[in-house]
């Protein structure tokens, strides 16, 4: 990629940076714009509101400037310096979302998710609770501990009860999701999952509509609703919009390997199951590559049994 006047080559590995796990697009004239300042001061501040790419922006700029320095570059994390600084509890809860949908469980998770609610309780901050009581929800409810989940799905409504958080909807509404999926009431899920969608949808949180249309398409592709997941997918992708979302696209092409499946097409139902647990893998989102090579291994057994039932009688 060329941009600004810089020629990005092929990236390296380094130890103090955390591994790209997708591409990055688009960004090239901010890429060449933070190597320049750098060039040019030994602090360099990205400012701009939450959510736009700061943090990725520094990554990928780091990474590329790190052979100017002889010990490289390393990342720092700084919310943890000082309770009550800005953001401390979102950052400590932020941290714990790729544990919980990818990485897996860790004991780390629950600590910093304990030490997201002791900073809350001295610092109290509405939108960062809402986050955290959804995490936690999720976490209580992927542990199967659904008594603590449904105290947890509770509290992130109470946040929002005075209407001072219009995202609470589409938040709690996803750990209801998660938590009737837990409970084995996939029509329950289901529809949380459009509440959701929906409520994103309303209130403008964008990023998260996509992603809980492609859940909502898994479930009811996994229940033979074929009607429902194929609306399900066909609304994602428009809401989308050519963005990429690697995971949610996973999750859609999974939907439509279900799909496939329940149509009897087997070798398409295998290829597209393939291909989301590679997406999944590349993602590190080990809870959907362990679905996608348990899917295929359904896949596996149902088309043996159906070639046996075609076999003439001896």
């Amino acid at each position: 990629m060329r941009a600004g006047g810089y020629t990005e080559g092929k990236l390296e590995r380094h130890s103090g940076l955390p591994a790209e796990v997708s591409s990055l697009v688009g960004r090239g004239p901010q890429i060449a714009a933070v190597l320049e300042g750098l060039r040019a001061t030994r602090v360099l501040t990205l400012t701009g509101p939450g959510g736009c790419g700061k943090t990725r922006l520094a990554l990928r700029a780091a990474a590329l400037a790190a052979s100017r320095f002889d010990d490289g570059a390393w990342l720092v994390e700084l919310a943890r310096a000082a309770a009550g600084q800005e953001g401390l509890a979102l950052a400590l809860t932020g941290w714990t979302m790729s544990a919980i949908t990818g990485a897996g469980i860790r004991p780390d998770t629950l600590a910093a998710l304990d030490e997201a609610a002791n900073l809350l309780a001295a610092h109290p901050d509405r939108f960062a609770e809402m986050i955290m009581r959804h995490l936690r929800a999720m976490l209580f409810a992927t542990l199967g501990q659904l008594e603590a989940a449904e105290t947890e799905v509770g509290l992130c409504w109470a946040v929002g009860r005075s209407g001072a958080l219009r995202g609470v909807p589409a938040v709690a509404s996803r750990a209801e999701a998660r938590l009737a999926a837990a409970k084995g009431d996939t029509a329950a899920a289901i529809g949380a999952l459009r509440r959701a969608a929906d409520d994103g949808r309303r209130v403008a949180i964008a990023m998260f509509v996509p992603a809980n249309l492609a859940d909502l398409a898994c479930l009811a592709a996994a229940t033979g609703d074929r009607s429902t997941a194929a609306a399900a997918v066909g609304e994602a992708r428009a809401a989308l919009g050519g963005r990429h979302q690697a995971i949610t696209a996973a999750a859609l092409t999974c939907a439509e390997a279900v799909m496939a499946w329940h149509r009897g097409e087997f070798a398409e139902a295998e290829r597209m199951a393939r291909e989301a647990t590679v997406q999944w893998h590349r993602c590190r989102n080990r809870m959907g590559a362990c679905d996608g090579i348990e899917f295929l291994g359904v896949l596996a057994a149902a088309a043996q049994a159906a070639a046996q039932d075609r076999r003439p009688p001896a």
